[in-house]
This record gives structure tokens, C-alpha cells and sequence, in this order.
């Protein structure tokens, strides 16, 4: 479109016209930049694709496209068009009218101020369905059931005043009613709030019915009820406290309880029940196991006395297994075997052996004694280690091996075939057998 702009101006007498269009105007801002064409701020539109919408300070059409700041509603990616109305100074415009209309109709509308914006509004196609679904919605006043039909506030009002007269007869008729529950008008039934009233028949429940009462949480469990052929008192949801003048019985029978006699029946002694060990299971021993009484204390294996069946120890270890045996061995004595098979420790009451090698380990000394502990063999740890016979009735050596020194040393002259060695500087005295040896120093 191109329009046609004629000026006449006159100099002294003489007349002079121009004549000038649209695109050839030019909008110039306060500094005398030029910002575009009339066309284009008139009929075009100015196009603008970069920058903020609040960027556009002066008035005109503009075709704009993915400007920062515009409604969600808005493609960015389609040209729409935005209206712009400002007054005041057009660089610096005291109020800016925004208008903005997409593609597909949707328009917002949005004022600035200086630094206050009032947000986009609706607008448009948007704003008219708006509109029509909220007609849709609430519908036509003729259509009203009430009779004032003029405006939405009276038939509120009528409707008001139906509901106030309701409720003045409610209160009436509750009234009523409360008057009516005081008095028993049929003594043939009995009131539910009512007191005194009591049954002079035989109460009887219909198979599947039951009585309940009703908690303080709102439900109502089954208190009594009948289950098959059995009679069920309680439920799930509340204890039960029977109470009794006296003793309470069960087909004839008292019923013992804590409260009578102490009794418990997960406890013995006052000591829970699992913490027994029983005869008929495996039983997982965690203490330590004192017997103090004087009597012996008896391990009968097997089905009989002198089953040949041993006594096992077991590790805790899984990685350790069997630890050992005790069981009965040929004759009156036991063995102790490491795996059950092979005798390595017997005892018996004249005497006792073993298969394997005899070790005593630790401590700095060791002895083997016999008879009533007299004399006997004993080790001794210092230095490499010393073996000897010692007399203990008498406290004295009788002969030893010192490993340091790679002799053996008597403690009193030897003899050999009735003669004996002395080697010592006194004269030897008491007995001296004809034929024996002094060599003194």
C-alpha cells in the first residue's frame, strides 16, 4: 500500500507543493535516528526478532518472533502481532500499551509504567472461551427452578430463605422428637437410651448375628459370636477382662491363674520356658554348666548302661569339627580318642596307656610321679632343659641329664653288681659294701 502525502507551503506569493508516500517517510527518534518507515510502523509492521518485548518503546505495528518476555501462549517460532501504544517522551514513555495476537488468535494484553508491568491479561479468542465456558458452565437464568428468575443474586436470595424456613422447622420437629424418646409409648419394645427397661423372654440371635459393642475409635467388633459349633468371646481389636467375685471356672474345673497362685504358664520358677534344656531335642548350651552337688555326675549314652557309644565334643568353629571322644573301652575302663576310632588315652583302674607319644607342654616344670608321689621322673625348662629321677619323700637328686653340659650326674654313688662308686673327699660311711670303690681328693 503506498500513500500518497501532499504539502503546499507558501513562500511570499508563490505556492510550493510536495508530494511524498509512506515508504520514503522515515520515523526518526529524539536524536534524530532514523527506527524505520512509516510503512512499516502504519501498515507493515515493524519486524523484530531479537531483544525483550519491553525493549519496544514506541508506537506502531510490529511483526515480531521469538522475543524474550512474551506470554507462554505465544509461539516463538511464528510471527505474531504486537501493538504498542505509548505516551509521553518516545524514547522514555510514561505508560506503554502492549497488545500481542498469535497466529491461532490468542491475545494478551499488558501496561508498563517505568518499572512497574501489570502482567498479560487475557484478551481475545482466549478470553471470549473463557467467557463461553463459563456461560456453559452456569448456565441460562431462565432455566432456574426457582421463581425469581431476574437476576442470580435473588434466586440466591429465594433460595436462602426456603433453607431458613427449613431449618426453623428442623429445630421444631427435633423438638418434637426428643419429647416423643422420653416416654415409652410401647412398653412392648425397649428404648435404646431408655434405663430400667430390662427382657422378661429368651434373647435370641439369628445364626450369623452377633454382639458387639462400639469402641472408642468409632467401629464396632464382635464381642460375642457364634462360630461354627463354638461359642467365641473377645475379637482382635480389645482385650479381655473377665472378672469374678470368686474362683472362675471352665467345664467344672477351676481356672488357675497369676492372680491365685504365682503360676505362669510360659515360665518355670519364674525362669521362661525356652531357657530349659529338653530331653527329647538338641539343646544349645550358652552359660557355664556348675555342678556342685556331692553325687556323681552320671553320662548314660546309648539305650543301656555301658552302651559302647561315645560321649562327642564338638568346636563351635565350623572349620574345626569333631574335637574329640569318650567312650567305654575293652573292660572296666574309658578311652578318649580324637576321632572316635582310634584309642589314644586309656584309663583303667590298674593302669593307664596310650598309643601315641605322652607331651607335657609349658610352664618350667614337669614331673611323672609313682606310687603315693615319692619318686618319679620330672623335666625342667631352663636352658635347653633338664631331665632327671628325684626322690621327693626325701628331697633329694637321684640322677639328672643337663643338655648344657651333655652329662648325666647322680646324686649318690652309684653301685654295679654290689659294689659301690664313691667319689667324694670325706670316707664314705654307712653302707659300704665289701669291694667298693673311694677315689678321694
Amino acid at each position: 500500500m503506498t500513500l500518497i502525502k501532499r504539502t503546499r507551503y507558501r513562500m511570499g506569493d508563490d505556492v510550493f507543493y510536495f508530494d511524498n508516500d509512506a515508504v520514503t517517510t522515515k520515523v526518526l527518534d529524539n536524536n534524530k535516528n532514523e527506527l524505520g518507515t512509516l510503512q512499516e510502523y502504519l501498515f507493515e509492521g515493524k519486524t523484530v526478532t531479537s531483544g525483550s518485548v519491553t525493549n519496544i518503546k514506541h508506537s506502531g505495528v510490529y511483526k515480531i518472533k521469538g522475543l524474550s518476555g512474551l506470554p507462554s501462549e505465544i509461539p516463538s517460532n511464528q510471527y505474531s502481532i504486537l501493538e504498542v501504544k505509548a505516551i509521553g517522551n518516545q524514547d522514555n514513555p510514561d505508560v506503554i500499551f502492549y497488545k500481542v495476537t498469535s497466529p491461532s488468535g490468542v491475545s494478551k494484553e499488558m501496561t508498563v509504567s517505568g518499572s512497574n508491568q501489570s502482567g498479560w491479561t487475557l484478551g481475545g479468542v482466549q478470553l471470549q472461551n473463557a467467557i463461553n465456558s463459563l456461560d456453559s458452565q452456569v448456565g441460562e437464568l431462565r432455566d432456574l427452578e426457582t421463581g425469581n428468575k431476574s437476576s442470580l443474586v435473588n434466586a440466591v436470595n429465594e433460595l436462602q430463605s426456603k433453607i431458613d424456613t427449613v431449618n426453623d422447622n428442623t429445630d421444631s420437629v427435633n423438638s418434637a422428637l426428643n419429647e416423643y424418646k422420653k416416654h415409652n409409648h410401647d412398653d412392648r419394645y425397649i428404648r435404646k437410651t431408655g434405663t430400667g427397661d430390662s427382657f422378661k423372654g429368651t434373647l435370641v440371635f439369628e445364626n450369623g448375628a452377633n454382639l458387639a459393642f462400639r469402641s472408642s475409635t468409632g467401629t464396632a467388633p464382635s464381642v460375642i459370636s457364634r462360630n461354627g459349633n463354638n461359642l467365641v468371646f473377645g475379637n482382635g481389636e480389645m482385650g479381655l477382662n473377665i472378672q469374678s467375685k470368686g474362683d472362675v471356672y471352665l467345664n467344672g474345673q477351676k481356672v488357675v491363674t497369676t492372680g491365685t497362685n504365682g503360676l505362669n504358664a510360659d515360665k518355670v520358677g519364674g525362669v521362661d520356658a525356652n531357657l530349659y534344656a529338653r530331653k527329647d531335642q538338641n539343646n544349645d548350651w550358652s552359660g557355664v554348666q556348675t555342678y556342685s552337688n556331692a553325687a556323681p555326675l552320671r553320662f548314660v549314652v546309648g539305650n543301656v548302661q555301658g552302651s559302647a557309644i561315645p560321649i562327642q565334643f564338638m568346636s563351635a568353629k565350623s572349620n574345626k569339627g569333631n574335637v574329640g571322644y569318650i567312650s567305654k573301652s575293652d573292660g572296666d575302663g574309658m578311652s578318649i580318642s580324637p576321632d572316635g576310632n582310634n584309642e589314644l588315652l586309656g584309663l583303667y583302674s590298674d593302669r593307664t596307656y596310650t598309643t601315641g607319644h605322652l607331651v607335657f607342654a609349658g610352664g618350667t616344670e614337669k614331673d611323672i610321679r609313682f606310687g603315693n608321689g615319692h619318686m618319679g621322673f620330672y623335666f625342667k625348662e631352663d636352658g635347653n632343659g633338664r631331665l632327671g629321677a628325684w626322690d621327693w619323700n626325701k628331697n633329694r637328686l637321684i640322677w639328672r641329664y643337663d643338655t648344657d653340659t651333655n652329662y648325666m650326674e647322680m646324686g649318690e654313688a652309684p653301685k654295679w653288681q654290689g659294689r659301690r662308686l664313691f667319689l667324694q673327699d670325706p670316707q664314705p660311711q654307712g653302707d659300704v659294701p665289701y669291694g667298693s670303690i673311694w677315689i678321694g681328693f
